[in-house]
């Protein structure tokens, strides 16, 4: 993920931060799902999901403890 991607990450509200977190998990699933039945051909791609999440739920908790 970029840096402005992250800065426009860090600029969007939690509904949409989550929105976004519910749809990588999904994309998660389907891309270990291609991995282990041996259909894809690009292996780092979880890896790169599973970075974006952790991203995601690190703005997410950012902006919670900004609110307490």
């Amino acid at each position: 993920m970029k840096q402005r991607e992250k800065t426009s990450l860090q600029s969007s509200s939690v509904q949409e931060l989550k929105k976004s977190l519910q749809m990588l998990k999904k994309e998660l699933v389907e891309v270990l799902k291609e991995r282990y039945t041996n259909a894809s051909k690009n292996v780092r791609k979880a890896k790169m999901i599973r970075k974006n999440i952790a991203i995601i739920k690190t703005c997410i908790r950012g902006k919670e403890l900004e609110t307490v």
